[in-house]
């Protein structure tokens, strides 16, 4: 394949892409309250991608983490529920307090992949690349008996025997049990706004809800028996 060829072919994708683009733009405008949803995609777009470039920095606290999590995954979900309200005719009201739950649907989400992330085998990238997931930041910023060990593990993951003991480590220390509360807190909050949206219909965005949350429940009900 020759320069030319693929300098044509990325041409070819950006117009494709950017032809994708406008026609939604074209038909969100024509909706009654387009310019509302133009602002929120607008704002969203610029918001996550400030976040990307947030992410690859690796956080190197919690306050930074949320901070990232808030600027990359909340806005897109955010901004879904608050265009989706919109286009279907709803208030401003309604759309902007529909945006509150996307956001903190975001959050579980992020929460969520995080959790998976690091207790996935093979090792994820994350560690490989020397992320830090909240599971991973919890286990190396916070006191407890295995953080020296566990910051060496995590330091050559890749070396036999290495990933298994970080992830037990995980367990032991609570940093999957943090994330587990800090879930169900989000949930609760996302459900108290939507209980005060006025909605015909909120089962298919509880749905969205119960569906992220549900594992944990899932595993506390186990945990009972």
């Amino acid at each position: 394949m020759g320069p030319r060829f693929s300098l044509a072919l990325v041409w070819g994708t950006m117009g494709a892409a950017c032809a994708f683009q406008a026609a939604a733009l074209q038909a969100i405008a024509n909706i009654e309250k387009g310019t509302a949803a133009i602002i929120s995609l607008n704002e969203m777009f610029l918001s996550t991608t400030f976040g990307q470039f947030l992410d690859v920095q690796a956080p190197g606290d919690e306050s930074a983490y949320w901070r990232t999590t808030q600027i990359k995954s909340s806005p897109f979900f955010g901004a879904a529920l608050q265009v989706g309200a919109l286009a279907g005719g709803g208030t401003l009201e309604t759309a902007n307090q529909l945006k509150k739950v996307g956001c903190l649907y975001g959050e579980m989400i992020q929460i969520q992949d995080d959790m998976h992330d690091s207790m996935e085998i093979p090792a994820n990238p994350d560690w490989v690349q020397g992320r830090s997931p909240l599971p991973i930041l919890f286990a190396s910023l916070v006191d407890h008996p295995e953080q020296k060990r566990f910051v060496e593990l995590n330091g050559r993951i890749t070396e036999p025997g290495a990933l298994q003991e970080a992830q037990e480590i995980l367990i032991r220390c609570g940093a999957i049990s943090y994330c587990a509360d800090r879930l169900i807190q989000k949930h609760q909050e996302a459900k108290e706004v939507l209980n005060k949206t006025p909605l015909t219909n909120p089962t298919p965005v509880s749905s969205l809800l119960e569906e992220v949350i549900a594992p944990v429940d899932n595993l506390l009900k186990a945990c009972e028996l």
